[in-house]
């Protein structure tokens, strides 16, 4: 393991001035962690909150899919009351089970169940994708934090010990013994450095501010929920094979995973389209009893049934139905004796069904995109896995060069401090010094920056958070939150 030397600690907090209300506040502990972040990002996520919320609704549809293979029963329970005559009331009950029933679909109503299953199973991948976006998000945010936090500390430090030659330099001045040439060179040199700590600082504020906004923190007086940031930073090199990501990314990326599911939804989708307009039977029917009564008459309840098989068939732009009903009732008002019926009827429709073209027609069309989005998500997902690799080995490369550049400038500095003490060189040059050791720093943090970033992005890569940045993955996250 290696990590940030000398100027740089690794278990070093920076503190935080968090303005709240009229003043500031510090929170010298309880530094706020990688983990600790992810965990509050997936609570408060409005994009995690909206994928799951679309989850949700595909399997609704499911289920709604589902109930229609099953028969629909129904109670009934109907009243009517009247007159004949002005003094004359009636009165008819019926009450019973109606049932009805699709006895034969040529496979549309199957079909259907199975293309909203595959949609349910999409939207559980389009629901890991938000998950891992914004915890890559979150991270990379935080990482910023990181680095300009450090910069600001460095800088800030360099400043202080740049004011301080400064000082002594005008002290000289003043009593005449150096040049004003000499002095307005250590003055240059000090606003120099004085300008770049300002400017440290403004990114250290606005990367704090965004790190609060992924965050997606309630309200500004949760500011004071980010307390302290951890800034350790430490690296590994890991072996890794450029065909191992890109095969892994190919199988585990949600991205694909939802685009071939989406693409098996759409060609069942587009069978049962076709499928919707071939032959199907239909059967519905009731048992129960009713009564019909003069109000001056006792009531009587007697069994009453009906039964009805319906054919439909379509063909071409016309469709084609046929049905057969039996009822037995009981009597009615006016009648004697049960009624037992036969109805037997055949209907066709002369050109009706031009749905049907534009229904098939649109699921075919769905169908050749969502072929078309697996092709998109493989070749993306193929690019960013590249271009995740090679990140990762261009940000170790960054730290051994970083590093040894920091290594070279401290022995720099320090052979000029030692030059400085015998009268050898000016103090301008070593000021200079000192501000190329915080740059030179400054980009070896970065580059630390950069190699926990990179992994954060091979994660994402290869659809598996926390594969290379050992972070949790965003359901262990959730369910620990």
């Amino acid at each position: 393991m290696h990590t940030v030397s000398s100027f740089i600690k690794v278990t070093r907090f920076i503190p935080v001035l968090i303005f709240c209300g009229a003043g500031f506040t510090v929170w010298p502990d309880n530094a706020l962690t990688p983990l600790e972040a992810l965990k509050i990002v997936a609570k408060n996520s409005e994009e995690i909150k909206a994928a799951y919320s679309e989850m949700i609704a595909d399997k609704s549809k499911m289920h709604e899919a589902t109930r229609a293979l099953w028969p629909r029963v129904f109670v009934e329970n109907t009243q009517t009351d009247g007159k004949i005559f002005e003094n004359v009331g009636f009165e008819e009950k019926r009450y019973g089970l109606s049932i009805e029933h699709t006895l034969f679909a040529s496979g549309n109503l199957w079909n259907t169940y199975k293309q909203a299953k595959k949609q349910f199973k999409a939207a559980q991948s389009r629901f890991k994708k938000a998950e891992i976006e914004v915890f890559f998000n979150a991270v990379k945010a935080y990482y910023e934090l990181v680095k300009a936090s450090l910069s600001y500390a460095m800088y800030s430090e360099i400043c202080e010990a740049c004011k301080k030659d400064l000082d002594a330099t005008k002290h000289k001045f003043d009593q005449g013994l150096i040049t004003e040439q000499e002095y307005l060179e250590v003055k240059t040199k000090f606003n120099q450095i004085d300008f770049q700590t300002v400017s440290a600082q403004r990114e250290e504020e606005v990367a704090r501010y965004k790190l609060v906004r992924i965050l997606e923190l309630e309200d500004e007086s949760k500011v004071t929920s980010l307390r302290d940031i951890d800034t350790s930073l430490t690296f590994e090199k890991l072996e890794l094979n450029l065909s191992d990501i890109l095969s892994q990314a190919l199988t585990n990326r949600p991205e694909i995973k939802a685009s071939v599911l989406m693409a098996e939804a759409a060609d069942l989708g587009r069978r049962a389209a076709k499928e919707k307009d071939d032959w199907r039977v239909d059967v519905s029917g009731f048992g129960g009893k009713s009564s019909s009564r003069y109000i001056t008459e006792p009531e009587h309840f007697r069994n009453d049934w009906s039964a009805v098989l319906k054919v439909t068939k379509t063909f071409g732009s016309c469709s084609a139905e046929g049905s057969y009903a039996k009822e037995n009732t009981s009597p009615k008002l006016g009648q004697n004796d049960r009624t037992n019926t036969t109805t037997k009827s055949e209907k066709v429709g002369l050109f009706d069904n031009f749905s049907k073209y534009t229904r098939v027609n649109s699921a075919d069309a769905e169908y050749k995109k969502a072929m078309r989005d697996v092709e998109e998500a493989k070749r993306d997902v193929g690019v960013e896995a590249h271009e995740a690799f090679y990140d990762y080995k261009e940000s170790l490369l960054r730290i051994t060069n970083a590093g040894e550049r920091v290594r070279l400038c401290e022995e720099r500095l320090a052979s000029e401090v030692y030059q400085l003490e015998i009268n050898q060189i000016p103090l301008p040059q070593v000021m200079e010094t000192r501000i190329k050791l915080a740059d030179e720093k400054s980009l070896y943090v970065q580059s630390l920056v950069e190699y926990k970033i990179a992994l954060c992005k091979l994660d994402k890569a290869v659809g598996v958070w926390g594969k290379f940045s050992k972070f949790c993955d965003p359901v262990s996250v959730k369910k620990n939150n």
